[in-house]
């Protein structure tokens, strides 16, 4: 999975980016996001919109959804 988007640093930082992922990488970015939102402070509005987009990749990549997570099957 080829992901682009921009990642803000702050209030006008901002970078484009483009990385590779593998289906386990994928699953592991979002379970990390996820468990962010789940037990933490939540997420900025720039992760989670990565958070959205990366559980539809994962969908598309066939992983399994267990209580909100992503796992590989």
């Amino acid at each position: 999975m080829r992901y682009s988007g921009q990642v803000c640093f702050g209030a006008d930082q901002e970078a484009k980016v483009a990385v590779e992922l593998t289906a386990q990488q994928v699953a592991e970015l979002y379970n990390l996001l996820k468990a962010e939102e789940d037990y933490g402070d939540g997420l900025p509005g720039a992760l989670d919109a990565l958070r959205r987009e990366l559980k539809e990749k994962a969908k598309a990549l066939g992983l399994t959804f267990r209580e909100g997570y992503a796992y590989l099957r």
